[in-house]
């Protein structure tokens, strides 16, 4: 049980430790999104583009659209390594407005704005999942094994007692 005991309170440290994850900043998503959008020249290009809208002049280049995806896949994998979360963070929000998703974009924005949500959400959750635990779970497995550990101990004072006993008839 002290074994036990010890492992977990590690876990517990470990699991305090990670309480400082943050969600994304402003200034985080708009980074992340002009690196998403570099295939089309950045946000601006992305927008003045309808993110690659086949009607739409100035064109953008065929691949970005795809490459764009790529793109959220790789930056995505560089910024959630388990200190950031997208949380609250107003990602989706963010990316419609500064691509002017909307219906006159043939979708194109909108799509490009929820698959990169979907990938930085997908990176976040995984991030953040290998770095933290459930603090009231670890307590209560903490509690579990002192309870365990305070019976051990009384029936261990116990035997010792008895056997002093059988030792005074020896």
């Amino acid at each position: 049980a002290t074994v036990g005991l010890e492992v977990l309170t590690k876990a517990i440290e470990e699991a305090k430790s990670m309480e400082h994850i943050r969600d994304m900043t402003q200034d985080e998503i708009i980074g992340f999104l002009e690196a998403v959008t570099a295939p089309f020249g950045g946000l601006e290009g992305a927008a003045s583009t309808k993110c690659g809208l086949p009607s739409t002049r100035p064109r953008a280049d065929r691949k970005a659209f795809r490459t764009s995806k790529g793109a959220a896949e790789s930056e995505a994998a560089k910024i959630f390594t388990g200190a950031v979360r997208v949380g609250k963070a107003p990602l989706l929000e963010t990316c419609e407005e500064r691509l002017q998703a909307g219906p006159e974009d043939g979708r194109y924005c909108t799509n490009l704005c929820q698959y990169i949500r979907d990938v930085a959400q997908r990176a976040s959750d995984a991030s953040v999942g290998e770095h933290t635990t459930d603090m009231d779970d670890l307590l209560r497995k903490e509690m579990e094994l002192k309870d365990e550990l305070a019976l051990r101990q009384a029936e261990l004072s116990s035997c010792q007692s008895a056997k002093e006993q059988l030792d005074v008839f020896m």
